[in-house]
């Protein structure tokens, strides 16, 4: 194994499975990797998809916009999605770092992991048990 995942880092998975059946090649955002317990992390997009560049949270649309550049080093505006928090099994996520389909691109500063952290503590769409699996 190349590394353990961690809290605030940002991971291309690649082949990453959606619910409805879809794959596609994702970044990540590790919110919440306490030992023995599942992973949460929230998905990031680079299409607006009528989402406004607006620097932040924006909590009643459940997104965290991240522009291009500056400190936080992304190659393209980005938005965070925290409408769909995802939940997975940390053992999943270690084989996909074992056959090099889950790749560390690198750690996000911790204020900036605090402020997405707590963008998603607003959405309506968090569970209890999610909630509790955040650093």
């Amino acid at each position: 194994m190349k590394w353990a995942i961690a809290r605030g880092d940002l991971v291309l998975w690649k082949g990453f499975q959606f619910e409805d059946g879809g794959a596609s090649d994702k970044l990540l955002i590790i919110l919440g990797a306490k030992p023995g317990q599942n992973l949460i992390a929230l998905l990031t997009t680079s299409k607006a998809r009528g989402r406004k560049p607006t620097p932040g949270c924006i909590g009643f649309a459940d997104y965290f916009f991240i522009s291009a550049g500056g400190r936080d080093r992304f190659d393209l505006d980005t938005w965070v999605e925290t409408y769909r928090p995802v939940e997975m099994e940390r053992k999943e996520a270690d084989r996909g770092i074992a056959d090099g389909t889950v790749t560390l691109v690198r750690t996000l500063h911790s204020e900036l992991v605090n402020q997405i952290r707590n963008c998603l503590k607003l959405s309506r769409d968090i569970t209890p048990q999610q909630g509790a699996l955040l650093e």
